[in-house]
């Protein structure tokens, strides 16, 4: 059933008002710019550099490398194998040709021995033996 106001539109919101408190409905009928006014200029700009800087910020952070420190409690252990590498000889170590956690090949040299102590007792051990040979002959 179709009401007055529905066919007939008044002039003005008054005359509007009006006929709707003759016809006993409290309330009006409003269309969405009567509700939300449409924004301004300086809104919508506003609002448009909002979404750029957004948009620029998200782009930003997927391609910027990230540091990121992690700190927890745990075991490390190695990858690989780990030998212990020990010297037939006695001595203190006058060079070392490798660094920790470097990979090497079997027979590579990895360190030099102080040869000064070798060389001592080779010394002795030659001259023990003369002494013993000049023995033998006498």
């Amino acid at each position: 059933m179709m009401s007055n106001l529905d066919r007939q539109q008044p002039a003005s919101p008054h005359a509007l008002s009006t006929q709707r408190q003759e016809e006993g409905i409290a309330l009006m009928p409003m269309d969405a710019e009567d509700f939300l006014p449409s924004l301004g200029s300086w809104s919508k700009s506003f609002g448009r550099n909002v979404m750029v800087a957004a948009t620029a910020g998200l782009i930003g952070l997927a391609i910027w490398p990230w540091r990121e420190t992690v700190r927890a409690a745990g075991v490390v252990r190695p990858y690989g194998e780990n030998t212990v590498v020990q010297s037939q000889l006695n001595g203190s170590l006058a060079a070392v040709w490798v660094k920790e956690n470097t990979e090497v090949r079997k027979g590579q040299a990895l360190a030099a021995l102080d040869r000064r102590q070798l060389d001592n007792e080779k010394q002795k051990l030659e001259s023990e033996l003369r002494e013993s040979i000049a023995q033998q002959q006498s």
